[in-house]
């Protein structure tokens, strides 16, 4: 069986093609990075009988493992495909000629919708509008065949020669045979006259003849990047949903012994064997807490760090990528060096870290952000708690000078200095109760945490005051 991948340029169908063969195909951001098609096997997975039968599995032409069968298919990818092909638009000659002797065929879409009918960069495309196109121009394609000299083909049809012969051995070049000529006429029941036949019913013909002898499998590529909606309206026509981006980085990784897996699998195992302890190399993490974007970390190598009871991922040589999901957008950045702090990802990890009272003040202020992604207390919380520490620390300070001020000017006969120091002490002790309660503002407005240290700097400022007054008085 052979197998045709087909679809519009830049829509991964090279990336597919090199996830599912075990050939190498250019892969390119741009369209017609492919111009020669590609060849190579792929293997579809079955349930092996020598398992059920109890038999030593010996296939001469597959592979038998583990109970599953793994048959070999030929996989042509071809170049992409642009409207008007059919008239030679584009790689359009060249395309259809590539496909004349596939069975079946595998639609890549770009289920994203970041690129045009051309394979060009938008913001937004309708996935659909790919499906509709491709199967437009192959109906050209195959209707254009059926139509050409027409009136002569059908004086002889007329004069008694079969039509399902004469269609067959007109389509014999894109391997339809006799059987599934003579089914699509019956399906497609065309009542006119041959005579009277034009491009219109050779269309509806043609599109006969393309499910019966070519059927199309939709492979809804670059899921992992695609709107909710896009995915939804592609489940409406049957798309399966697949990554070949995905795919390919696990059979890679499994090429270069690092992880166990076989293509089509539902999942892979790592080979402890192959590594140094706590040593990680082809590691890809996945955090999608945030409603907002997921994360997708790749990394080379990577280590886990235990340290104070927080444990790190550690990654080197790696690659960031955030996705959006709402404006279905994509970030990605390069990196050498990246922690992870693992214990956010573990629910039971915030029962053993500190709440805001518990940390230090320095510490309150200066790790706000990592304390906060591992605890129940947002940044705010932690931040309004230091300041407040620290401004008590002060006040205190502030209030015993007040009082060692005020006694030597009681024992002095400056009463109005004392009446004086004895009303700045009551403004002090409310200075120190307001303290409390700036705190709750800080938690809403962290930002103007500077008044929370209005209180002692005033009493202080009032003791300097007094001491200069009282110097005054000798």
């Amino acid at each position: 069986m052979k197998v045709g991948l087909v679809g519009k340029p830049n829509a991964g169908k090279s990336t597919f093609f090199n996830a599912v063969t075990s050939a190498v195909a250019q892969i390119g951001d741009y369209p017609f990075t492919t111009i020669d098609k590609n060849v190579g096997i792929a293997h579809v997975r079955k349930p092996c009988p020598s398992k059920e039968l109890g038999l030593i599995p010996n296939p001469n032409n597959s592979l038998s493992e583990d109970g599953i069968r793994y048959i070999p298919i030929e996989v042509i990818d071809v170049a992409g495909l642009v409207p008007g092909a059919h008239e030679g638009k584009g790689m359009g000659n060249q395309f259809l000629d590539d496909l004349r002797q596939a069975d079946v065929l595998i639609h890549v879409v770009d289920s994203s919708g970041k690129t045009d009918l051309e394979g060009n960069s938008v913001e937004m495309a309708d996935p659909l509008e790919e499906i509709s196109f491709l199967e437009d121009e192959l109906h050209h394609w195959i209707a254009n065949i059926i139509i050409r000299n027409w009136s002569r083909s059908a004086r002889a049809v007329e004069a008694g020669e079969k039509i399902e012969n004469f269609l067959s051995e007109r389509l014999t070049g894109l391997k339809i045979s006799r059987e599934a000529v003579i089914l699509s006429l019956r399906k497609a029941a065309i009542s006119k006259p041959i005579m009277k036949w034009d491009i219109d019913d050779a269309l509806i013909l043609a599109k006969t003849i393309q499910q019966v002898s070519k059927p199309i499998v939709i492979a809804a590529n670059k899921a992992d990047v695609a709107s909710k909606q896009n995915k939804k309206n592609l489940a409406k026509v049957s798309a399966i949903l697949t990554s070949s981006d995905f795919e390919l980085a696990l059979k890679n990784a499994s090429k270069a012994n690092l992880i166990e897996y076989r293509s089509g699998s539902s999942k892979f195992t790592r080979d402890g064997n192959k590594l140094e302890e706590n040593q990680m190399k082809g590691v890809f993490v996945y955090d999608d807490r945030n409603k907002d974007y997921s994360l997708l970390y790749s990394a080379k190598e990577a280590a886990i760090r235990d340290k104070d009871n927080i444990r790190d991922l550690i990654m080197q040589d790696g690659e960031l990528q955030i996705v959006s999901k709402d404006e279905n957008s994509i970030v990605s950045v390069r990196f050498e060096r990246f922690g992870i702090n693992l214990n956010a990802f573990i629910p039971e990890a915030r029962f053993y870290l500190a709440s805001p009272s518990e940390v230090s003040p320095f510490a309150g202020i200066i790790k706000a952000k990592e304390l906060s992604m591992l605890t129940d207390y947002s940044p705010s919380e932690y931040l309004a708690e230091s300041h407040m520490k620290l401004a008590s620390i002060l006040s205190p300070i502030a209030l015993c000078m007040l009082g060692a001020l005020a006694l030597v000017v009681f024992n002095s006969e400056n009463y109005r200095v004392t009446m004086v120091a004895a009303s700045l002490a009551l403004v002090a002790l409310v200075m120190q109760v307001s303290i409390i309660s700036l705190k709750s503002l800080l938690v809403l407005h962290p930002d103007i945490f500077f008044l929370i240290y209005l209180p002692p700097i005033v009493v202080l400022t009032a003791v300097l005051f007094l001491i200069k007054l009282k110097e005054s008085f000798v």
